[in-house]
């Protein structure tokens, strides 16, 4: 899904709901395959995100980001112990993903993440101590709060689920909190149709992530496990609604062209943050604001367009009302 729609120009993205909606849904009919490569080389010493879309790294500039632009997560900055629950990556591989497109003829949002230990048992489920539980926070109102998490989770019965944001203000990660777990329709069990968790080792890096150099756990060199999911973009919206409307916030419905705000980390529990938040370590000042250091996307890997585009957008003529209520919430100063 390379998305002719991940290379538009900035003022053409700003189309979305338009004529550049009609170019992006035209690529979402892309099958979504879980267990598919993450990128591949461009012939020139760098690499084409295809289908997964790295998240990005806030303009100007946050310090934990690959040359070109996506967020990474240094390595070994897990607070628990568990490098099972460290996300991993580098200065030239990031390791949180997303893309959007069919499975089953169902519209979804995949997401993948790798972390610094593969754990057999999150296939096996015999689990001896508190298993990883990974979830995806968005700010679908534009207004810096995530809005929604979702994401596997392994505490009792495994399966997909959402959890509301908790009682903090969930604008940075020292405010982040997590309330209830719930499902609209049920959990649903974790399955090839929307599960994937493998080794990403030395032996199988080139078909699943070239170019990945398998990274140190705790002093060892071990392999990393590469997780990967899909919730269906309905499935979402349903979500949404149940915790917007648990805050009193108005409705908001999106699809794989908004821009949102993708944030990722890691708990022991599903009351607690206490892990990992992708892009971050313990050094860092823990109350910047999300919006700081993570770029707004969306599901086809294009980041929000500046504001210098809007005028010329406009001049065009073009019907985006609803779109400019989700641009970017202003950023607070550090």
């Amino acid at each position: 899904m390379r998305s002719g729609c991940a290379r538009l120009a900035r003022t053409t993205v700003l189309a979305s709901l338009t004529l550049g909606a009609l170019a992006c849904y035209a690529q979402s009919n892309t099958t979504v395959n879980l267990n598919g490569i993450t990128r591949t080389s461009n012939g020139s010493g760098g690499w084409n995100y295809d289908t997964w879309k790295p998240i990005r790294a806030s303009s100007p500039g946050w310090v934990h980001q690959t040359a070109d632009g996506y967020l990474i997560d240094p390595v070994n900055d897990q607070q628990t112990g568990q490098y099972d629950s460290d996300f991993a990556g580098s200065t030239t591989a990031p390791s949180f993903f997303i893309q959007t497109g069919l499975i089953n003829n169902v519209e979804v949002i995949a997401m993948r993440v790798i972390f610094n230990t593969y754990d057999p048992n999150i296939i096996s489920g015999k689990f001896s101590g508190n298993p990883v539980n990974v979830r995806i926070g968005i700010d679908a109102t534009g207004d810096g709060a995530l809005d929604l998490y979702m994401g596997p989770n392994f505490q009792g019965t495994p399966g997909l689920v959402f959890q509301q944001p908790g009682t903090g203000l969930n604008t940075s990660p020292s405010t982040t909190s997590t309330g209830t777990i719930f499902h609209p329709g049920g959990s649903p069990a974790l399955s090839a149709n929307n599960f994937n968790y493998v080794e990403l080792n030395s032996a199988n890096a080139s078909t699943y992530y070239p170019g990945w150099t398998t990274l140190p756990d705790g002093g060892k060199t071990v392999s990393e496990g590469m997780m990967s999911w899909a919730m269906p973009v309905a499935d979402i919206n349903a979500a949404l609604a149940t915790a917007l409307a648990a805050v009193g916030k108005p409705a908001v419905t999106i699809s794989p062209s908004t821009f949102l705000l993708w944030v990722a980390f890691t708990a022991t529990q599903n009351n607690s943050v206490n892990q990992d938040a992708y892009g971050m370590t313990a050094a860092d000042n823990q109350g910047i604001l999300w919006s700081q250091f993570v770029d707004r996307m969306n599901a086809y890997g294009s980041p929000v367009p500046e504001p210098s585009s809007y005028g010329l957008f406009l001049g065009l003529g073009l019907t985006a009302g609803a779109f400019f209520r989700r641009r970017r919430a202003p950023r607070a100063a550090s």
